[in-house]
């Protein structure tokens, strides 16, 4: 695991990324073994709703994502990362929060943006909004099983 980051994939912009995946899988996984990236599946999450446990589930898309798609759960706030810093003062210390986003990048970044704070119960839903198999909101209109 450790070497796989390391290794000199040859950079062919038709074929792969400048950082191979190999090296991004490795890199992900080697987080969550070293307890850098926390996450939580969507079956956890729903688990933690139906036993009613308290936390704040934080929405760092954009208000334009969230209006296309959205959960709908009184846990869920909304604060775009790019403002979450500027907003620490509206998410409780003492409070679990579990980020998420569209499919895991920015709800990453924002745990770790919050670990820097010094937040201490923090993690991230893996796969977001898109791996979310329950109900949605598209707009208006409820879409997915509702159980």
């Amino acid at each position: 695991m450790d070497d796989l980051p390391a290794l000199d994939l040859g950079y062919a912009p038709p074929y792969s990324t400048a950082v191979d995946i190999a090296a991004h899988v490795a890199n992900i996984l080697r987080n969550k073994m070293d307890g850098i990236a926390r996450a939580l599946t969507p079956m956890e999450v729903r688990a933690k709703i139906e036993k009613g446990d308290d936390f704040i589930w934080l929405d760092v898309r954009s208000a334009a994502e969230q209006r296309e798609k959205r959960i709908e759960d009184p846990r869920v706030k909304l604060i775009p990362l790019g403002m979450l810093r500027q907003r620490l003062d509206e998410l409780p210390r003492d409070k679990e929060i579990i980020t998420f986003c569209k499919i895991s990048l920015r709800g990453y970044e924002a745990q770790t943006i919050l670990d820097g704070e010094g937040y201490q119960d923090v993690k991230f839903m893996d796969g977001g909004i898109d791996a979310w198999p329950y109900e949605v909101v598209f707009g208006g209109l409820s879409s997915g099983p509702s159980n």
